[in-house]
C-alpha cells in the first residue's frame, strides 16, 4: 500500500434513483435513462435502464472498493440524461463529494421527478453544485446521517 494513501474502502459513487420521466406533462413511456460516472483517475461506468408507461424508472445504487489518497479528495463526476425520441437530454449533471448513500443531496428526495422540456435549474448544494431538470418535495433524511 501506498504510504500516502488509506485503506481501501466502499464508497457509493451514485445513490439510487427513483423517480419519474416527463415531457411536455406527459410519461415519457420507453425513454432510456443513462447514467455515467466517472472518479478514480478517468474510471468510467456507464448504466442505463427504461421508462415504463408510466413514466417511472429506477437506477440501482452504484458502488466501488476506492483507496483514497491521504491528500486526495473523493470526487465522482454524475451525469444523467434521458434519451427520448432521438433527442439526449440532460437531466443531472453534479460533481459528488460524499461517500455515503444519499449524499448528493443530504438525504433521499421524495417525488423526484424529471420535465424534460423544463431549463436547467443550477442549484448550490453544501456538496456542491447540481445542474438538473428534475425536482422534488422534500429530503427525507435517512437513518445514521
Amino acid at each position: 500500500m501506498n504510504p500516502l494513501s488509506h485503506p481501501p474502502e466502499e464508497v457509493v459513487l451514485a445513490s439510487e434513483m427513483e423517480g419519474h420521466i416527463t415531457l411536455q406533462n406527459r410519461p415519457a413511456a420507453g425513454a432510456k435513462v443513462v447514467r455515467k460516472l466517472s472518479w478514480n483517475e478517468g474510471e468510467k461506468k456507464i448504466d442505463s435502464t427504461s421508462v415504463d408507461s408510466e413514466g417511472k424508472f429506477l437506477l440501482p445504487a452504484k458502488k466501488d472498493v476506492v483507496e483514497i489518497g491521504k491528500f486526495t479528495q473523493f470526487v465522482v463526476s454524475q451525469e444523467i440524461s434521458v434519451v427520448y425520441d432521438g433527442k439526449e437530454t440532460d437531466i443531472w449533471i453534479m460533481g459528488k463529494r460524499s461517500k455515503t448513500a444519499y449524499g448528493e443531496l443530504d438525504g433521499r428526495p421524495e417525488n423526484f421527478r424529471c420535465e424534460l422540456s423544463d431549463p436547467d435549474k443550477p442549484m448550490r448544494l453544501d456538496s456542491g453544485l447540481l445542474l438538473t431538470k428534475c425536482k422534488w418535495d422534500a429530503i427525507t433524511k435517512m437513518q445514521g446521517d
